[in-house]
């Protein structure tokens, strides 16, 4: 089924939209044909359709029409995928708080194809086409790698969530990897020759590091050896190009989760300070041996996945609180939208093998520039609903 793109605009912002369109074209958008529905009038798509993407561009304009919004909220009902293109810094509808955006405010209309290119990227991520899946291709110069590695999905419905900063966010279904990404996964992703070349140029580059300005020239050594080991040392662009990478060979619409999502996953429907619920009980997770208990089975480094059977969250995810922290796709900025500069730092959350326990708690909020490599930070998956595609 091919998807079509669909531009909604208020009419005030009909020359900005047209911009869009020619942008989106010249560096060859993915998803097409490109449509323009200004002020959402007419085609509102119905909930049985999945060949429809609207990309909604939103500005003072739109905020002020209530046929945008009642056109809006009918399609959000109807399930219709949607990305929010933020126009100038006027405050999100009430509907869209939880939506993903792309930022272009400030931006006139002028020629700027990287911008293009990283829209392009940001809706691969959300709506790839289903009847497509992305496999590698003779146009990409990649050979598929011999095995894709496997995971274990785990569904998240649809809900509210208690955010670190005491708010509270709607967060959409999804699924999320029950452990974090082994070093036996990663190295399918290794294995392959994966990595960017120091001399190789940028559109020579494999598509999952295309448009990364910072590149790392090799994978980085892991602190032990073992299969199951979650894989750390791992910077966010690595843990980007390895989503990127399996999607592109599985077909899998794989990303890194936002805080939110994150969160979703650890706490569900309550409020609960551990993923288990509020007991603080000792030996639950891997965390910072405590010195005045015997009993204690924390081994004060990274551990195999599963080890602890008492770290597991509501819905049934692994490993969320102790082990290692985990790279989220967002930054401190907010837990629910994100772009791709490289100058944006990024959230890593959970606890890790050196984390004290009275700091281990799902609230646990930290950040880091997106090149650091460290023994104690690694990751995991989410894709969209399968029970919904």
């Amino acid at each position: 089924m091919e998807r079509r793109l669909t531009l909604l605009y208020a009419s005030a912002d009909r020359a900005l939209a047209e911009a869009v369109a020619r942008g989106l074209r010249r560096v060859g958008g993915v998803l097409v044909p490109i449509e323009a529905k200004p002020d959402f009038t007419r085609h509102v798509c119905p909930s049985s359709s999945r060949s429809v993407t609207w990309l909604l561009l939103w500005s003072h304009a739109a905020r002020r029409s209530n046929r945008v919004a009642w056109h809006l909220k009918t399609a959000l009902e109807g399930q219709v995928p949607l990305l929010v293109v933020v126009l100038d810094d006027h405050p999100p509808h009430p509907v869209l708080v939880d939506r993903p955006r792309f930022d272009l405010c400030g931006w006139g209309g002028q020629h700027d194809d990287r911008r293009w290119i990283e829209l392009i990227e940001r809706l691969r991520y959300l709506f790839a086409p289903e009847s497509a899946p992305r496999q590698g291709a003779p146009s990409d110069g990649v050979s598929p790698p011999s095995s894709v590695p496997q995971f274990d999905w785990v569904p998240i419905p649809a809900g509210k969530v208690r955010l670190a900063d005491g708010g509270s966010a709607k967060v959409g279904c999804f699924e999320i990897s029950r452990f974090p990404v082994t070093e036996g996964q990663f190295k399918c992703f290794t294995d392959q020759s994966a990595y960017p070349q120091p001399s190789q140029p940028p559109n020579d580059l494999p598509v999952w590091w295309r448009y990364f300005r910072r590149l790392p020239p090799r994978p980085a050594p892991m602190p032990e050896d073992g299969a199951d080991l979650p894989r750390t040392r791992v910077c966010w662009f690595e843990a980007m190009a390895f989503c990127r990478w399996l999607w592109h060979f599985s077909g899998y619409q794989v990303a890194l989760p936002s805080e939110a999502q994150w969160m979703r996953a650890a706490r569900g429907d309550a409020s609960h300070l551990f993923p288990w619920g509020d007991d603080p009980s000792r030996g639950r997770a891997n965390l910072s041996p405590d010195p005045d208990s015997a009993m204690d089975p924390s081994q004060g480094k990274v551990c195999a996945i599963g080890s602890f059977d008492g770290d597991t969250s509501y819905h049934g995810v692994r490993d969320m609180l102790g082990n290692v922290h985990e790279w989220c796709i967002t930054g401190p900025e907010s837990p629910l939208t994100f772009d791709l500069r490289v100058d944006r730092r990024r959230v890593y959350k959970g606890g890790c093998y050196a984390t004290p326990r009275h700091a281990a708690v799902i609230g646990l909020r930290r950040h880091a520039s997106p090149d650091l490599r460290a023994d104690t930070i690694g990751f995991r998956l989410i894709r969209p609903c399968q029970w919904q595609q």
